[in-house]
């Protein structure tokens, strides 16, 4: 059986609770999961994400979505970087979401945890009612601005992975790479001199499958006025764009929508520019992602209106 979810005091409460009830009749293996032998069949594998042939017998599966803050305390104390922590996440939260949407149950940290049944699927059941370890005392927070990111990027945690609902979110220009020195983050400013190109792209998160509205909000310098530039979604292809071109001097938003099919891509944003300029300089503020129905898309206001 696979236990899938983003380390934090969740799972580790249920590995100990199970641990505790099971003793040496159970063997509880983290990271990658493999095959489970008849020769060991009471063994749990522990993983943050289920690997795809892991997803077709669902009897094999347990999901658990725990405190958005604390995996992602977790996870940058096990080495991650903050945007790395946050792809993760986001993995988590898209790729347990639309598994949980085919029926299969999610534990979570606000729920009671039946341990007693857990140990019945892996085969251990007995007449005795376990109650849950008690969780480990928090992993210190990251620092504020690592905080200020989670709070836009999950802006109310791991929703779908938990309750099925996709929220609105930002990704701001923190999270962004320079299309000039794509190893370095996207500068507040970013100078036109040069040929069409990539100027800002990023994050690689993963979003629930859907139809999402997206918003970039945009500054020009006077001198980008008249020059056309567009703002792309990408994933193993293009799933939304729209161009646009800079008025006057100001700020600016620019709508388009996109269809993601599937959780398990990381997708890129880009902001392109579609010709080469001489002068100017254009600043990305951050991006709304908006979950949409069918019924809201003819609803949605011309792309490249100022805001």
């Amino acid at each position: 059986m696979i236990l899938a979810g983003p380390p934090g005091p969740l799972i580790d409460a249920i590995c100990a609770s199970l641990a505790a009830a099971a003793g040496d009749a159970l063997a509880i293996v983290h990271e990658g999961t493999g095959t489970i032998t008849s020769e060991r069949p009471h063994r749990l594998h522990v993983a943050m994400l289920p690997n795809a042939a892991d997803c077709v017998d669902a009897d094999r599966l347990l999901l658990a979505a725990d405190d958005a803050e604390a995996s992602f305390a977790r996870l940058c104390r096990s080495g991650f970087g903050p945007l790395e922590a946050l792809r993760q996440l986001t993995a988590c939260n898209a790729v347990l979401g639309s598994l949980a949407a085919t029926g299969l149950p999610v534990l979570t940290s606000v729920t009671p945890v039946d341990i007693a049944a857990i140990l019945h699927r892996l085969g251990l059941a007995d007449s005795t009612a376990h109650a849950m370890a008690s969780p480990a005392p928090p992993d210190p927070p990251p620092g504020a601005a690592a905080l200020a990111m989670l709070s836009t990027v999950l802006p109310k945690g791991l929703t779908f992975a938990r309750d099925l609902i996709r929220q609105p979110l930002v990704w701001p220009l923190a999270c962004l790479f320079s299309g000039d020195r794509p190893n370095e983050m996207a500068p507040e400013w970013v100078e036109l001199a040069g040929p069409s190109r990539v100027l800002v792209f990023g994050p690689y998160f993963h979003l629930p499958p859907g139809t999402w509205r997206l918003r970039t909000r945009l500054r020009f310098s006077a001198a980008c006025a008249g020059t056309w530039f567009a703002a792309e979604l990408h994933g193993s292809t293009r799933y939304g764009r729209c161009r646009f071109v800079a008025g006057p001097e100001g700020l600016f938003a620019a709508d388009f929508t996109a269809v993601v099919p599937s959780p398990d891509e990381p997708l890129e944003l880009r902001l392109v520019l579609e010709r080469g300029a001489i002068d100017g300089e254009i600043s990305l503020l951050d991006v709304t992602l908006t979950p949409i129905d069918a019924l809201e898309r003819d609803r949605l206001r011309p792309m490249g209106r100022k805001a």
